[in-house]
Parts: structure tokens; sequence; C-alpha cells
């Protein structure tokens, strides 16, 4: 390669030689023809020769050089792959265009023909690819190799190189020229091979062509070429301007058609390259207004995408000046005329790409101001006449000022908008009113209003897609405050905006989160809004409207992903909507949908609010009829009737009201034997439906066509709910139509009376419709149960209780005889379990009658004498033919009679003999008894083994609940008959508990539970069996946390076993009792650790805790204890849960923080409250209540309660010590530490009456060395109020005190500002005591002293102090003689205090302190309650209001009868009516910001709007070309920071070049782009500019061929010839090259430079930093040449 360059070159100087002799022709065709046989020489070099040739005078009228070379350009640009070309595209194509006006048109064609075909040729491989984001490179590589393997290069012959060398030239021999000499013809072109050579003729030749092909041949194979994308549209963009006009107008066209549609499919390089490149030149060559709206056309026939509006608004960005008009006479084309020009914009503006964002605003700016400055009347309506729409842009001279002002406040919230930061947006916000007057209220001169509401959607829609959590709060918030009816907003398909971006922005649950300031309970701000705005919505529509929007609304809604709390609010609000007709049978299908499909997965007590606001909001906006009242059954159907839709609730009257109010309204039914009567209105059209569909369900399985399932419980829900619904409607009479009370309940249950009768005496009675039947019943029977389980003068209930008292004998005698038949497959058990499930109905409800209980009792009696005779280990095995199914329907039965003895003891069960011998069984019987495995060849009995593992848990778990229920209703008898459990069946029960959870999956453990409940406090003796069987245990709850109907009852009985009072009086340091003790020590730290995330759980552990320790010390010294003070000590557990309880607060996330206060809320609400009620209270804040309240319980004159309380107070002191914790300095406000050292500081004043003089000590000498930290304010005052009681009630540990406050210079300030808070509160509490004059004389001298500290906020509480103490020293308002010498001394003092009123910041700190609550208004002694220390100093001490806890609380959930030692409330009420202090920099409520006043705006370059060509393709690459058509500019200024190596000092520069449009950035290394500190100046600027690298030691050379190519280098430095900056004036083309940090520019390089440039300085300091200093120079550079012009 080296030696073809210089062959090459040695020719090229050789011609150029020659051309300063005249002799130029022959040797310059020979030169340029050398090169093209060069396969492999470098484009530069031949472009450095080409520039050469061509730079001589006339040589472009030299005959075939115009040729050769445009074939050698062509041919060169074949090569290049054009998206990282570059610079080297650029001067192939200048080359090129210059020698085009000489060649032949043919080959001008051809060539322009290739460069087409290769555009067209890409858009037909793109044509299906919506966004193509692969480069072309790949589609034309394998051509590309093709052609540099063949090609048709040129070779330079033999003969020719002779020639040249006879011609004086001297070119020598050439090293790669190997070919095969060739005939030539007279004028040089190449002969056919084996062809004779042409005669001599002696004419003299001027161009010889030896073994080449002649230009003319190579000018037709122009067309063959194949381009690259992006060297095609450079090739057509600088080949069409230099063509003849005639090709133009005929080209134009077609090459117009093609751009727009390589525009709609080619990916964005080079979509930019075209906008900025090709479509400006085709543009101006076709110079007719025709073109431009053809193109617009065209641009209009594209459908609407993401990525064809970002075309769109690209093309119009790039090209506004020839769709706008440019108020001549001859413009004809208007964008502002075209609804579809103004559909992009908006849809640009909303578009997810920020570019595509920007360049819509920039084009909203340019019409503004076209408009403005044409003055003249223009009106676009989106429909076809005027009054089917208002304009969406309109403009008149007489409105201009107003509408351009108007404009103007839109832009710059769309612009503002793009920023993250909060403070930008929101005093920008404050336009938006604004503009909705221009909605609301039309112009004087126009009947429309100025402004379009889609422009509104789209800025709204803009906030709620913002990046900013808060900006989208804010939009939220303004969107929902707005009254539709005020507006014309839903008459403008608004409703497309509400169901779209504002229904995904209301997904976000961080929205309803209660608002500060707001009470515990409150609900969201949200909440109000969102409910009146969806009112007004629905008021702002036409009527005929209504049901369409809500349809639409309700499918938005099941098109997205709803969390828990979002979605209840949403029906919260829907469910305000006042009432209406409005929707039909599909829009309560779609209501009934949501319900089924987007709660599925909600906890469980959100969820039934949920459905029951879902469901008002169907019946009260469904129009009755359109309705058919199978419609509402499925409706209905749709809720659980044990969470929302429970009977006797308050949901379920607003139905029945409803139902009765529309009754004769809904559709009519298909009516079969009682349609006549519904007609005559005998019946109501409710009851006629109820009793056709018992006609339907009842209907004998055997004559239908279709096969009817076993169980359908959907459709015996359905019937069952609609029959409860009638009979209660005909009770109340809620229609008052009907006078026939419960004639339909009646009439339902003959029927079903008449069914069960025939049960007995048709002994072939179909089975399908007798489960069909009773499953009806059993839905009945739950159904109407109401939810506290007392039905005394339930009128429905007692007309079930008779039916079912009528028939029992046949209902017990059938489930009886068909509990075990026909056990055939696994499938017949869930037969069993449904009688099951029935018969526990029935004896619910025929319990308190003299019949049925005794037909219970008997029927249970048979039950298990028949139970007990299917079971085979009660046999020893000898019944060979009993069917594991049987067993396990035995056992299952056996279960549910355990069950019912525990649920329902009246009916005495256990005293049965068939209990009896129930019970010798099971304790004979051994444990875990498993099925055996029906063998498969067993032809007998047939049976599918699917889920027999299922089978086989069940067995065992029935075993379990017999046990469990045996044990702890009765158990297994001593002989003293005392009932305790034998040791041996306890033992083998223990160890049977062991292998059973070893056997059982979790969901099936709970009876283990239980019986392990009864068996550990009479076991643990066994301490390593019972500590295995209680791990066991806890893994098995742990298992169970997914699922909540389950874990929560698993988690009580296990909490009741551990803490058990026969476990509690164990002692922890006995080593014998190690295994089991340590065991449950490490159990209460992983629920304390659970209990953190998951609410509830600390909840059972303490309420249970709290109630066996009250029990255990209960009484009085005089009274015989069931605890000594020996069993109580060691009780380190108990000390550790209290503790814990003390200062819980569960660390949640968000979300789970957001559904605690939601569920606040709805508790304090009447509305739509669940039916369900929650086993246990969910509410964190109960568990410190519970705790409080044993505390205040307890009895400190109790020996082993005041030992107690003295173990927790030193646990106490420790957690406020945070010893073997790290400590640190300082906490923020409402943090986690702040919060619990506040509970601690609670605790220990709570415990004050009850301390003894030992924990008495402790406290105080930890308050002390606590006053020196940095505490809250709130804790600091718990600690001075707990010192000042103290010393009240312990005078005798004064001496502490004064030595506490005593003048030392080491002393903190924390700690002297306490000491006289303190003092404050004890001269008020010694004051009319006998001591207070003494006290206040030992005061006066212990705080003269810090009057004078150096320390300001020492000086003002010293000053606050004496005041108070100078006060009591008076005895009846004189001064004694004893402390009259000091007396002016502190006058004086205290005359400075009158200069403490004034204003400033002395003036501030001292009203602060004078004013503060706890100086003006709390009393240490009087204020010392429970309401004071846990609500009224939280609250005035700014604690979140999740930490006030309202005393009537503790009222509420006090347990234990003992007396509290600490009153309840405060007798006082001066800290009732006190507030905290707003924030005075918070603005008042209702007043808004001036709108003429200036707000913050970012910079936005509308330069840069315009597609950047090369920045796509140049983001991945290391050296990135510069920026065409923006601010940056080939020939402006080159930044040379070579010499610079600190990465921040870089980062910097390269910002500022960014901003100021610099052509190129030159570093040493590029290795600094990838380094942190240059990232965190430069904040992503590198990706937008040109950045090169130059060594250091190549820094001469490079500035030497910058020189070359025409920059001035221009120096910072200071030498002796520097000029000053103000005087200098920076050329077009300059070159600033910047020093080192340390040692400036070298002294070498300051010989290259051309000017030394100076900054005018009037400092000390010599220098100024480099960023600083290069950034002065470049901005002068930018004011003279960019920003001025």
């Amino acid at each position: 390669m080296e030696q073809q360059e210089g062959d090459v070159s040695g020719l090229i100087a050789r011609a150029l030689l020659c051309c300063s002799c005249g002799k130029p022709h022959r040797l310059l065709s020979n030169a340029a023809i050398a090169w093209a046989s060069q396969e492999n020489l470098p484009a530069p070099a031949f472009l450095e020769m080409l520039a050469n040739i061509l730079q001589q005078p006339g040589i472009l009228n030299v005959g075939a050089i115009q040729e050769l070379s445009l074939v050698g350009c062509a041919r060169l640009l074949s090569r290049l792959e054009g998206a990282e070309a570059g610079e080297l595209l650029h001067r192939t194509c200048t080359l090129l265009a210059a020698c085009l006006p000489q060649c032949p048109a043919s080959g001008s064609r051809a060539l322009l023909a290739a460069a087409g075909d290769a555009l067209r040729l890409y858009v037909e491989e793109n044509r299906d690819c919506k966004a193509p984001v692969l480069s072309s490179r790949s589609s034309q590589k394998q051509d590309w190799v093709k052609r540099k393997q063949g090609g048709f290069g040129f070779d330079l012959g033999q003969k020719g190189q002779n020639e040249c060398a006879q011609d004086g030239g001297g070119c020598g021999n050439q090293s790669n020229a190997e070919h095969v000499e060739q005939g030539i013809d007279r004028r040089g072109y190449e002969c056919e091979r084996g062809g004779e050579e042409p005669k001599n003729t002696g004419v003299p030749q001027e161009m010889t062509y030896v073994g080449v092909t002649p230009p003319e041949m190579l000018l037709d194979k122009l067309s063959t070429l194949k381009f690259d994308v992006h060297v095609a549209i450079e090739l057509l963009a600088y080949a069409s301007p230099v063509l003849s006009t005639d090709h133009v107008a005929s080209s134009c066209p077609d090459l117009l058609t093609l751009i727009i549609s390589a525009l709609e499919v080619a990916e964005e390089g080079v979509a930019s390259r075209i906008l900025s490149r090709l479509l400006p030149v085709t543009l101006a060559m076709a110079g007719d207004e025709a073109v431009v709206s053809d193109l617009w056309r065209t641009l209009k026939t594209w459908s609407i995408t993401d990525h064809t509006v970002t075309r769109i608004i690209t093309v119009l960005c790039a090209h506004a000046e020839h769709f706008l008009p440019n108020g001549l006479p001859t413009a004809t084309l208007d964008l502002r005329l075209d609804a579809t020009f103004w559909y992009a914009v908006q849809q640009g503006l909303s578009h997810v790409s920020l570019m595509t964002r920007k360049r819509a605003v920039y084009m909203l700016k340019r019409i503004v101001d076209v408009s403005a400055s044409l003055q003249n009347t223009i009106i676009c309506r989106t429909g076809s006449t005027p009054e089917e729409s208002a304009p969406i842009f309109w403009w008149t001279d007489i409105s201009s000022n107003h509408l351009l002002s108007m404009w103007e406040h839109y832009i710059l919230i769309m612009q503002s908008l793009e920023e993250t930061q909060f403070h930008i947006v929101k005093p920008v916000i404050s336009h938006v009113p604004g503009l909705l007057k221009a909605i609301a209220s039309p112009e004087t001169d126009k009947s429309f209003p100025a402004l379009h509401v889609s422009w509104l959607t789209c800025m709204f829609s803009r906030m709620l897609e913002s990046r900013s959590k808060a900006v989208v709060h804010e939009g939220v918030t303004l969107c929902l405050s707005l009254d539709m009816t005020e507006f014309p907003f839903m008459e403008q398909n608004f409703d497309q905006f509400i169901c779209g971006p504002l229904l995904d922005a209301l997904l976000e649950s961080a929205l309803y989160v209660r608002s500060p300031g707001q009470p515990v309970g409150s609900g969201p701000f949200l909440d109000t809004l969102i409910r009146s705005y969806f009112t007004s919505c629905i008021l702002a529509l036409p009527t005929s409207k209504r049901g369409r929007f809500l349809c639409y609304l309700a499918r938005g809604i099941l098109a997205r992903h709803w969390s828990t709390v979002p979605l209840l609010f949403l029906g919260r609000a829907l469910a305000a909507v006042p009432h209406g007709p409005f929707i039909s049978a599909e829009g309560v299908s779609l209501f009934r949908e949501i319900i089924c499909t987007k709660l599925l997965y909600h906890s469980v007590s959100l969820r039934a609010v949920t459905q029951s606001y879902l469901l008002r909001a169907a019946i009260q906006l469904s129009d009755a009829s359109q309705l058919s009242l199978d419609d509402v059954s499925a409706l209905l159907s749709s809720l659980p009737s044990d969470e929302s839709f429970c009977r006797v609730s308050g949901l379920w009257t607003t139905v029945c009201h409803w139902l009765a109010l529309n009754d004769g309204i809904f559709t009519a039914h298909e009516a079969l034997a009682v349609g006549d009567r519904v007609l005559r209105n005998e019946i109501s059209n409710l009851d006629g439906f109820v009793l056709d569909q018992l006609d339907t369900f009842m209907q004998d399985p055997s004559n239908t066509e279709h096969e009817v399932l076993l169980h359908d419980p959907a459709a015996a829900a359905r019937l069952a709910t609609m029959a409860l619904l009638a009979a209660d409607i005909s009770l109340t009479n809620c229609g008052n139509v009907y006078p026939n009370k419960g004639w339909i309940l009646e009439t339902f249950l003959d029927r079903l009376q008449s069914t069960f009768h025939r049960l007995s005496t048709r002994p072939y009675f179909p089975l399908m419709k007798a489960d069909k039947v009773l499953h009806l019943l059993l839905k009945l029977l739950h159904i109407s149960s109401p939810a506290d389980s007392h039905d005394e003068g339930d009128v429905i209930r007692g007309t079930l209780r008779a039916t079912i008292e009528n028939c029992i004998d046949e209902l017990l005698d059938f489930l009886l005889g068909h509990i075990y038949s026909n056990l055939v497959q696994e499938e017949s058990l869930n037969h069993v379990n449904f009688y099951l499930d029935l018969l526990k109905e029935i004896v619910n409800l025929v319990l308190n009658t003299c019949h049925g209980s005794a037909r219970v009792i008997a029927f249970v009696s048979h039950l298990v004498s028949l139970s007990l005779a299917n079971l085979r280990h009660v046999h020893d095995d000898s019944l060979k033919d009993i069917s594991p199914l049987e067993e396990a329907a035995a056992m299952a039965a056996l279960a549910w009679v355990c069950q019912t003895g525990i649920a329902f003891p009246s009916l005495r069960l256990s005293s049965l003999n068939e209990m009896q011998d129930l019970i010798r069984v099971f304790e004979k019987a051994p444990f875990n008894c498993t099925l055996s495995r029906p063998s498969r060849s067993d032809t007998n009995r047939p049976m599918c083994f699917k889920d027999w593992g299922r089978v086989s848990a069940n067995f065992i778990n029935h075993q379990w609940t017999c046990v469990s229920c045996i044990v702890k209703c009765r158990g297994c008898s001593d002989d003293d008959g005392q009932g305790r459990i034998l040791p041996s069946f306890a033992a083998r029960a223990l160890r049977g508990c062991r292998e059973a959870f070893d056997l059982l999956p979790a969901e099936s453990v709970l009876p283990v539970l239980r019986c392990l409940e009864v068996l550990v406090p009479q076991t643990f003796t066994e301490k390593e069996l019972c500590a295995e069987v209680l791990r066991q245990a806890w893994t098995s709850v742990l298992n169970l946390g997914s699922d909540q109907r389950l874990f929560w009852p698993a988690l009580k009985v296990f909490i009741r076993t551990i803490y058990h009072s026969c476990l509690l009086e164990l002692d922890e340091t006995a080593i014998s009792l190690e295994p089991l003790t340590s065991t449950i020590r490490q159990i209460l730290v992983e629920l304390v650790k659970m209990s953190e995330t998951k609410s509830g759980i600390f909840n059972i552990l303490i309420y249970h805790c709290c109630q066996t320790w009250l029990e255990l010390m209960a009484g009085t010294p005089d009274v015989e204890l069931p605890m000594t003070q020996a069993s109580f000590i060691p009780l380190g557990s108990t000390i550790k849960v209290l503790l814990e309880a003390c200062v819980f607060g569960p660390v949640f996330r968000k979300e789970q923080r957001i559904h605690c206060e939601v569920s606040a809320f709805l508790e304090r609400t009447k509305e739509a409250r669940p039916s369900t009620n929650l086993s246990e209270s969910r509410d964190d804040q109960m568990v410190r209540i519970v705790a409080i309240d044993f505390l205040r319980a307890l009895n400190s004159s109790f020996p082993p309660c005041s030992l107690f309380i003295s173990a927790l107070t030193h646990a106490l002191l420790e957690k406020a010590e945070r010893k073997g914790c790290q400590r640190k300095p300082q906490y923020f406000a409402n943090s986690a530490h702040h919060r619990q050292q506040n509970r601690v500081w609670q605790c220990l004043l709570l415990l004050l009456p009850s301390m003894n003089e030992a924990c008495t000590q402790s406290v105080l000498e930890c308050a002390y060395r606590a006053t020196a930290e940095s505490h809250q304010v709130s804790v600091q005052r718990l600690i001075e109020w707990l010192l000042v009681l103290l010393l009240h009630r312990h005078p005798s540990l004064l001496p502490t005190f004064w030595e506490w406050g005593s003048y030392k210079l080491d002393k903190g300030r924390n700690s002297i500002c306490s000491f006289f808070t303190v003092l404050v509160h004890l001269i008020k509490v010694f004051n009319n005591d006998s001591q207070g004059v003494s006290f206040a004389r030992r005061a006066l001298s212990a705080t003269l002293p810090w009057c004078m500290s150096h320390s300001f906020g020492v000086r003002l509480h010293a000053l606050h102090a004496l005041g108070h103490v100078w006060e009591a020293c008076k005895v009846e308002g004189r001064i004694s003689n004893d402390i009259q010498p000091i007396a002016a001394m502190v006058e004086s003092c205290l005359e400075n205090v009158s200069c403490l009123q004034g204003k400033g910041n002395v003036g501030r700190n001292w009203r602060k302190i004078r004013d503060n609550f706890f100086f003006a208004n709390f009393h240490p002694v009087l204020d010392y309650s429970v309401q004071t220390i846990f609500y009224s100093l939280p609250r005035l001490t700014g604690l979140n209001d999740d930490e006030w806890i309202e005393p009537g609380r503790f009222t509420a959930h006090k347990e234990g009868g003992l007396p509290a030692a600490l009153p309840l409330y405060n007798t006082r009420t001066d800290l009732v009516g006190l507030e905290v202090t707003p924030d005075t920099r918070q603005c008042p409520d209702g007043e808004v910001e001036d709108l003429k006043k200036d707000v913050q705006k970012k910079v936005v370059p509308w330069q840069n709007m315009i597609p950047d060509l090369d920045l796509p393709a140049s983001l991945g690459s290391q050296e990135k070309p510069h920026r065409t058509g923006s601010a940056a500019s080939a020939e402006g200024l080159v930044v040379v920071a070579s010499l610079i190596d600190k990465p921040t000092n870089l980062g910097g520069l390269c910002r500022t070049c960014e901003i100021f449009g610099v052509s190129s950035f030159v570093i040493e290394s590029l290795q600094h782009l990838a380094d942190k500190q240059f990232q965190s100046l430069s904040v992503t600027a590198e990706q937008w500019i040109c950045i090169k690298e130059v060594k250091v030691h190549r820094l001469a050379d490079y500035l030497f061929e910058m020189k070359q190519r025409g920059y001035t280098v221009v120096g910072v430095e200071q030498t002796a010839n520097s000029r000053s900056l103000a005087q200098f004036s920076f050329p077009q083309r300059t070159l600033l090259l910047l020093g080192n940090e340390r040692e400036g520019i070298p002294a070498p390089l300051l010989h290259e430079l051309d000017v030394c440039v100076e900054i005018p300085q009037r400092g000390v300091v010599r220098s100024l930093n480099v960023h600083v200093s290069g950034a002065l120079l470049i901005w002068e550079y930018a004011r003279q040449h960019l920003i001025d012009s």
C-alpha cells in the first residue's frame, strides 16, 4: 500500500510539474486513470490528487478530464458507507458537482438514476416496517463485496507508461501495472481480443488510453453502480442543482414522490438526511407552490401513528417557510385552514418523543407569529359546517392582541411542562385559569371561545404524562377541580381524554395519600375532587349522551389493571353521580365484568367496599326499562354474599328499594304458570320472575335436553338471592304496591317443602334433582343468615325455621342414608362435604326449637355409630370390604360432629354414649392413620387417582379435628375425674403432632395447632420435643402467609400456645429448659420482625399477652396471688414483648401506608362498610394502645408489678440511650429514630408514678445525659417535662439539678438551654410552696452567670429564666434585703430584654421562646395526663398525626379492672385550642399568583428544531460529526483542550461548547468521556457535540494543519504581545487553544499561535480557572458571530 501511494504521488507530482510547462493534457489524463487502477488506494489520496488537478486553470475544458473525474468520484462513492463517511462524503460530492456541468447529459442522468434506484430499493425493503431500525449497510453489504472483488477499475498499460516517459513526463514504470497489452484504435479505444491493431496514420494522439475503457463507455456503466442510501441522498442533493432546467422539471415530481415515500418508512438517520439535504434542494428546484401543496396532500394520506406524526412534524418544522403564508398576494397554501394540520400538531404536542413535542411547540409558535404579523382573518373548523363544531384555530385583527397573549401563555406552559423540576413548572401552571376562561367565554366579536378544548386536552395530557410525580399530582388536581358544567368540554369530545390519559393517571395509588394537616381517618383530598368531577361530567352532557359516556368509561376501566385504592375511590365517585336512567343492559354487564374481573386479587376488606360502590353505581345509573330481571340477577350474583352483599346490610336494603321502585318498569320475562297473575297485578313482576325461575330450576333433569350438572352453585345462588330479595320487599312493602306480605316466600318454600316430603316417600326420587333442591336450600340458609348470627325477630329466618321443622325428619333421614352411598370416585366426597355443610346450616337454624334439637341429637347418635362402623382401624382391619372413600367420608362426618359439639354446647353432645365411644376410639387409635390406596386392578370399585393426595391429607386433617375438639372440650379423664389429659396420651399426641406437621400441607394444620394449644402446657417438661414441635408449627404458620383466610386463625392459636400462662412461668435462665425457652425467644424475634411489614401480627400478640399478664398479676397484697414473686421475675420474654409494643411502629412501604389510611377512613364513614368484620384489628396504633393501657393498669403496690415496672424502666432507658447501637449525632424530624425516641420517653413519663427510688435515680441520670444530645423538639420537651416531675416529686434530688446547671465553660448549649427550661417550670410548681422563695434565690445565683454567655441561644434562655426567677424572688412584690445588692445588676439585665422586642433575628428568636406554648400555656403538674403525653404534646411539637393517640381510644380499649395511676383526660383546657404555627413561607389559601409576574423558563434553541443531519448515526461513534442545520457550523469555532488534564474542567468546557454551538471540541483522550467526574459536569453534552482526539505530542502538527485550512489560532494566555478580549474581534474560522491548569500554554506552542488574547482583570489573583477562561472567550465568540446575528 505504501509503495502504491508513493508511486501515485510521484505520478501526480510529475503531472503537476508538467502543468507548469504547458503540457498538462496527456499526463493529467493518465494520472487520473492511474488512480482508478489502484483498487486499494485510500480515498483521501484520490481526493487530494483530483482537487490539485481541478485547481489548474482551464483544466475542466480539457476533453475527458470531466468524464474521468466523474467516474472516479462515482466509483469512490460506491465504496463509501454514507452513515459513517462524514467529511469524506462531503468532499467527494463537492468535486463530483464541479465535474457535472461539463459532462455529457447521459452520464449525469445515469448517475442520478443509480442514486434514485438506491433510494427506491431502500424504500421497497423497508415498506413493511413501521419504524425501521437497521442501517442500509447490512442490506447492501454483499453487493459491495462483489463490486470490490470484480469491479470495473482502470489499468494503465505498459505502452501508455512508455509514452508518458517519452513525452518528457518521466513517469517511470509502475510496479503495480500488471496487465496484458491490448490493441487500440486510432482514438485509443479498446479493441476486441484477437482484433487487428490500428494503423499509424501519423496523426498525433492528444490522449491515449492504453488497455483501458474509454470515458464514453465508462459513463454508460454509471447506472449499474450500487450506492448506500446515505450516499445516494447526498449525491442527489449535490447533483440535482447543477443539472439542466429541463431535466429538473421532468425529474422533480418523481423525485419528490420518492422522497415522501422514503420519509414514511426510513429510519431516523436516513430521514434526517433527507429532510436536511435532499428535500430543501428539491423544493428549491421545483419553485412552484403546487409542488408543496402536493407534498402536503401526500402527507395527509399517511395513517396517524407515533412514527408518522414524528415525520410530519419534522417536515413541517424543517420547511415551515414553504407551508406557512408569507403575506404575498400569490400565496395560496395556508395550513392554518387545514384541520388535519392542527390535528398533527396536537398529536405532536402530546407525543412520547421529547424532540417531537419540542418541534410541535416550535411549529405552533411559528404559526402564532405569522398570524400576528399578517393580521388577517382565519377560521379553521373541525367540522364541515359552522354548526358542527367550534373552530380549532382562528385569528382576527380585532382580537389579535388578546389571542397573541393567550397563545403565548399556552406555549409557555407547554415549554415548561418539559421540565422535571417542579419549582419551574408550578408558577407557570397559574396561567391555566386564564386559558380556562378563554374556553368558557366567547369573544366579543365572535360567537365562539378563543381556545378550542382540544388544546387544553393536549396540555393536561402533558401534565399527566410528566416524569415528575409532583407535576402529575398538580395536573390531576387541576383537572379534577374543573366544573365541567361551566365549560363546553364534554361537547367537544373531552370524554376521550377522561377515559384515556386521566384514567391512566388515576391508576397511581400515591395520589390518594392523606394531605398534610388532615386528621387520621380523613379521606384524601382527591376523593372530594373526583366525586364532584364525575358528577359535573354527567351533568354537563345531554341526557341522551350520558349512557354512552358511562359505557365508554366502563370500557376504559376494564382495559386497565387497577390496584385496590384507585378503583375504590373511582367506584365511590361513580356511586356519587346523580341517579338517572342512563345505561342499558350493555352498561350493566360492563359494571358486572368490572366487579368480576378487576377485584380478584384485592384485599378482602377493601374489595367488599369497592364491590358495594360499583353495585350502587350500576343500579343508580341504569335504565330499568332496558333491563330484564335476568340482567339484574346476573349483576347481583357477581357479589359474594359473605363479603359485601350480605342480607340486612345497607346495600341489601338499597337494592330492595330499587327493585321495588322499578318493578313494573323492567322488561317482561317469559312467564310460565304465573304469567297471568303478573299481568293482572296480583303479584309483582319480581315474584313472578322468582317463581318462574324456580320452576325452571326444579325441572326433572331427565326431561331436559342437555345434561344438568350435579351442583350448580351459581344458579342456586342467583335464585336464592332473588327469592330473598323478593321476600324482603314483600315483607317491608318497599314499593307500597302489593299488600300480600310474605306470600312469595311461603309459596317458594311450599314448593321446596313438597319436594322434601317426597324424598322419603319416593325411593326412586332422582338424586340429581334432590341435590339441586338441597343446594338451593343451602344457599337460602347461608344467604339469609345475618352477619351477627342473631336472627331474633327475623320473619324470613322464622319462616325458614318453620319449613325445616316441618320436614326435618325427611331431610335428616335422606342425608343420613346418602352420606355413604355412591362413593365410587374421589369427586363423590364432594357430596359428603355438601351434605355436611347443609347439616351445619340446619343445626344452626333449628337449634333453639325443642323438636329440632331432639331430632339433631338423635341424628348425631346414628351418624356417629354409622361412621365408627366405617372406620377400618376401629375394627382391627377385620372389615376388608370398607372402601377408602367410605373411610374418608366417615372421618369427615365425625369431624363435623366434633365441631358441632364445640360450636353448640347447648346440645350437650358429649353426654351421648356414642360420643363416649368416639372418645375411647381416639384415645386408643394411632395418630395420623392413612388411607390405603385402592388397587388399580380392583374391578369392583373402579376409582380415579388424580387427586388422591388431597383425599389422604383431608383424612388426617379430620382426625386431628376430632382429637383437638375432644381434647379441648373434655379430654381423657383421670381416675380422679378432674378432667386433665392423661400424660401418656398427651405425650403420644405431641409426637403425633410432630409427625402431622411433616405429613400435612400448611393449609391443613389448623386442627393440629388447636390440639397443640392444649398439649404443650401439659408436656413442656419434654423440652426437646416441645421445642421441635413449636418450630414446626411456626414454619407451618409462616407458610400460610399468602392465605389470609387461614393465616390469622392459625397465628392466633399459635400465639396462645407459646404464651400460655404455664410457659410464662418458666425460668428463662434455667439450663434444663434451654431448648424450649430459646425457641420461644427466637420465635418472638421473628414475630416482631415480621410485624414491621405485616399489619395485625403484633396486635394479636400484645392483646393475648396483656390479657394473660393481667390475669397473672391481678390481685392485692392481701389476696393470695396466682403468681409468686419468684416465678414472675425471670420472664425476660415478657419484658421484651412489652418493650417492643411500647415503641412499636411498623416500617411500611408507601402502598401499605395508603391501605392503612384508607381503611381508617372507611371505618369513620358510614357508607358502603364491608359486611364482613375482620377477626382482628389491623390498626397498628392498637399495639401501643393495648400496651399503654396495660401499663396504666399495673398496681405498683403489688410486689411483682413493682419489680416488673423496674425491669421495664431499665429496658426503656437502654432503648433511650441506644446501647449496643451506633449512636447518631443527629436525626431528622418524623424519622423512624425520632418516633422511637419519642415513644420511649412517653412511656417513661407514663411509668413515673409507679417508679421506686432506684428507678427514679436511674431515670434522672439518663435524662441529664440525654439533654446534652441533639434531639428533636418533641423528645426534648418530654425529657424536660420528666425532669420537672422527678425533681418536684423528689426534692431531695435538687442538689443534682444545681450541679447539672453549674457554670462551666465546657457545658453544651443543648444541656444549658434544657436546664433553664426545667428551671422556669420548677419556678411555677414551687411558687406556692414554702420552698418557693429559697428555691428562687438559689436559682438566681445559678442564672446570672449564664446571662453573659458567649452563646446567643444560651443568653436568650437565661434572660427568659431570669425574668421568672426575679419575680419569684420578690416577697409581696418587694425585694428582700439579702438580695438587694444584686438588684441593680438584675434590673440591668432585664432592661436588655426590652431591647429584644424589636424586629430582626433577635426579636424573632426572643418571641419564639416567650410565646412558645411550653412556657406560655403548659403546666407540668396540672397537665400531667395521658391526653397530654400522647395527644396534645405530639400535636403541638410537630409530630406527624399518625403519632397522635386520642384519649378516647384508651378508654375504649382499656383492659382489666385495676385502677389507673395516671388520669386519662386533662383537667385544664389551656392546650385544647392551640394550633401549630404554620410555615410563613406558604401562601395563604385562595391567593392566586400574579400572572404578570416573571417565571423561570429554560432557553429553547428553536434553530435546533431543524432535523440534525448525522446526529442519530453519530451517537454511538467515538468521533461525532458536527451537527448541520444547528448553531454549530463547520466553519465556526474549534476549541482545543488537549493540554487540560482534569476531568471536571473538561466536562464543564464540553457543556459550555455544546450550549454555544462550538463546531469541534478537541481533547487529549476520548477516555475522558467515560469518567464520572466528566459526566457529572457535562450532563450528556458529549452526546450532542463533535469531539475529537488529538494527543499532546501531535498538537503542533494539528495546529499547522488547521492553519493550512484557513483557521486563525488564538491562544488564551498573558504574554507581552497579548491583546485584550474587550478589543479583539474573532475571525469566523477560529481555533481557540486553552492552556494547562498549572503551566498554561507551553513555550513551543506559543510560536504556533497567530494571536494571544487575555481577559482584563482588576483583582490581585493573576489567573482564572481554565474552564472559566474558556467559557468567557467562547461566549464572546458566540456573541460576535452567532447570537448578535
